[in-house]
């Protein structure tokens, strides 16, 4: 009988034990997966606001923030190149069926307004190369196109849909945030304006 109740003794003992080691496995494992989704999050977060020097979203009023892309001739771009002129940019995509109807106002209006310190950067939605070329070769587009692929620029802007447009003043401030597509009396009535100083 004693020997019984002994063998049945280290059998729960093992049993505790091998129950704590569980419980202990389980907990690395979750603080593990904790660990990988934070060190995920931050990498992800350095790939999309921070990678292009994105530091805050466009807000009216505010310091538009500097970022830095490549346009689709392979020239890296910065917002900061164009201190001291008006500048509309425009987050748009190749499926976006508003971004390519607006594609032609807004080439007449810088064709129009480019000789006054007007420019337009066109920041494509996380789509490649050679489909975004041809796309701007296609409308002939005469201002910089410039290339997204992290969404850095888009997220730390704060842009949620396409088309969207935040119109820089020449102080490098925000002036407008236009969501849709915009057409030429739209052009005409709120972004002459601030091209002219009015």
């Amino acid at each position: 009988m004693a020997k019984k109740k002994q063998s049945s003794r280290k059998q729960v003992r093992r049993q505790r034990a091998q129950a704590r080691r569980k419980r202990q496995q389980q907990a690395m494992w979750m603080w593990g997966g904790g660990l990988l989704l934070i060190l995920t999050a931050l990498v992800f977060m350095a790939r999309t606001g921070s990678s292009c020097g994105v530091s805050a979203m466009a807000q009216m009023g505010e310091p538009a923030s500097d970022f830095t892309l490549k346009d689709i001739e392979g020239n890296t771009v910065h917002l900061s190149d164009y201190e001291g002129q008006t500048v509309l940019i425009n987050f748009w995509a190749t499926w976006c069926p508003p971004c390519r109807a607006e594609m032609p106002a807004l080439k007449a209006y810088y064709e129009a307004h480019q000789d006054e310190g007007f420019v337009i950067l066109a920041i494509n939605a996380q789509e490649g190369l050679s489909q975004v070329r041809q796309f701007a070769y296609d409308y002939r587009l005469p201002f910089p196109v410039l290339l997204d692929e992290t969404a850095c620029a888009i997220s730390g802007y704060g842009v949620q849909s396409f088309p969207t447009s935040i119109i820089v003043g020449p102080d490098g401030r925000v002036q407008k945030i236009h969501i849709g597509m915009l057409d030429p009396e739209t052009l005409e009535n709120e972004v002459t304006p601030i091209v002219r100083g009015e």
